[in-house]
């Protein structure tokens, strides 16, 4: 991982490790992101409302 991930928790799960990471600040905020084995499953960046 990263040096510019904090990494918040992980599990393993019987669909692969899923892991929850933060980083930031990116612009005004800190991001949020959860991954699924090597698949992105969401990101709180990708927001419809800007800060």
């Amino acid at each position: 991982m990263s040096a510019r991930f904090e990494e918040v928790d992980w599990r393993p799960t019987p669909m692969g490790d899923l892991n929850v990471r933060r980083r930031g600040p990116v612009t005004c905020r800190t991001v949020h992101g959860a991954k699924l084995g090597d698949e992105f499953l969401m990101s709180s960046l990708f927001t419809a409302k800007g800060c």
